[in-house]
């Protein structure tokens, strides 16, 4: 993996695991040994140590085509809905998960990876209602 691309995987993770600037810099101090508390001062092998420390926090990287179960669902009923042309783009999904579950955590999940089994019921069970109504 390139150094841009150990960065970028940095970043991904900060935003996906919710981390606060302060804690993302503390981090990056104490696993990586920047002073400067960015990860465009560390060295190979203190990407690494910070990379690794965001897999053991949690951190997963997505691959959509592996996606199963009720995840899986998600999308499979967002194409659908796609397919009949009731909704424009395939990348609305992300935000729309946002919108119906900002209410629940104060800021949302945009991807149904992240969100818990009850709120992946709720969304499925919406998309089924809209596909029901068209």
């Amino acid at each position: 993996m390139t150094r841009n691309k150990k960065i970028a995987t940095i970043h991904i993770a900060k935003s996906r695991l919710g981390m606060s600037d302060d804690t993302y810099r503390g981090m990056i101090r104490e696993h990586g040994g920047a002073s400067s508390g960015s990860c465009r001062d560390l060295d190979r092998d203190g990407l690494d140590r910070v990379i690794q420390h965001l897999y053991d926090a949690g951190y997963r990287p997505f691959d959509k085509r592996a996606v199963t179960g009720k995840p899986g669902l998600v999308y499979h009923l967002w194409g659908r809905l796609h397919d009949a042309g009731l909704v424009k783009d395939k990348r609305g999904l992300f935000s729309w998960i946002k919108r119906q579950t900002k209410g629940i955590n104060g800021t949302g999940w945009r991807r149904p990876e992240l969100c818990p089994p009850d709120v992946l019921d709720s969304l499925i069970e919406s998309l089924k209602h809209w596909l029901e109504r068209a």
